[in-house]
């Protein structure tokens, strides 16, 4: 079978990951990398190899690439997704697929329309800790509360470039950081009847927020909390609490510890992920990214649907987009 090409369009931190995924992978082949600062494409391709572009519309005429992986800053990804659709290219799109509720359905119809996959990086849905928990779910009985804790160390150094920048990032710890973490919120807490939200810039390094907290009823009757910061000592520490009737359950990216009643006794019940080694990841990446590429790979060459496509990413990015309105609305 003839090898998928592959190109990749940033070559940024979270792209050498995308590479190492693909590099692993004996159906594709890596053959572009492609970042207008060519220093950084050289660095990448002395380990992963692939010719070097600084424009990206160059790959999109090229016919032995089939597979384009978006990994440049925020602003960019839904004109690089459209256009990569366009040109009748799978895109593999780090998050947020867009800044804007218009242009992430814009790319959902062309994804359609061209009958290619317009996939988001929601690589925790990979992980093989959440798998654990959400398949002992009903151990809990009813359940009342979600609660999500996010804390991070972002300094002056980080906000420096267009992460700084609210028209090109979107907006700071809540977009960035945390879109990932209300995904699996939402994944679990299902539809929002009602929310708040608190949004804060307190250290001022930047244009953009640092402090979040959201407060949400879910039409499930579950009562959901999402609290993040990037101003602290942990360079990045999250985890997850879930309340029911009958159990309570603790995880984080690595581990989940499950306490329920089973004929009166109280039982716990652990999982912890397997040592992986990922030199390229950084430890808050987590292990689901190879996994989430190898199902895009293989549901092309099989011509099935692969576990998370663009509808996915939806709700979360409409929740962050509308807990950013209310609160400049608030203000």
């Amino acid at each position: 079978m003839k090898k998928l090409g592959v190109a990749i369009i940033g070559c940024g931190e979270v792209a050498k990951v995308h590479a190492l995924a693909v590099s692993n992978n004996k159906n594709v082949e890596l053959k572009v990398l492609c970042d207008i600062k060519k220093q950084k494409a050289k660095h990448m391709q002395k380990q992963f190899g692939g010719k070097i572009y600084r424009n990206y519309k160059k790959i999109l005429r090229e016919n032995d690439i089939d597979i384009i992986h978006i990994c440049t800053p925020h602003y960019l990804h839904a004109q690089m997704a459209m256009d990569s659709l366009q040109a009748e290219k799978h895109v593999i799109v780090e998050k947020p697929v867009s800044l804007s509720m218009q242009d992430a359905v814009k790319i959902l119809d062309l994804s359609k329309k061209v009958r290619k996959f317009a996939i988001p990086i929601l690589q925790h849905r990979y992980d093989e800790n959440l798998n654990f928990v959400l398949s002992n779910l009903n151990k809990l009985g009813k359940i009342n509360t979600i609660k999500v804790d996010l804390l991070c160390n972002r300094n002056k150094i980080y906000y420096s470039g267009w992460r700084g920048k609210k028209i090109q990032a979107g907006g700071g710890v809540l977009i960035n950081q945390g879109i990932h973490y209300i995904d699996l919120l939402l994944l679990i807490g299902g539809k929002i009847e009602n929310f708040s939200s608190k949004i804060e810039n307190y250290q001022k390094i930047s244009e953009v927020d640092d402090t979040v907290n959201i407060s949400i009823r879910f039409k499930k009757k579950i009562l959901g909390s999402f609290n993040a910061t990037s101003n602290s000592i942990h360079n990045f520490d999250h985890h997850f609490e879930i309340h029911g009737s009958n159990g309570s359950c603790y995880f984080n990216d690595k581990t989940a510890e499950i306490e329920f009643k089973e004929k009166n006794k109280l039982r716990k019940i652990e999982f912890k992920e397997p040592t992986k080694k990922n030199k390229s990841e950084k430890d808050y990446y987590g292990t689901g990214h190879e996994n989430q590429i190898n199902d895009v790979i293989n549901s092309i060459i099989k011509d099935t649907k692969p576990k998370i496509t663009i509808e996915d990413a939806l709700p979360s990015l409409s929740f962050i987009l509308d807990c950013y309105k209310k609160n400049e609305n608030t203000k």
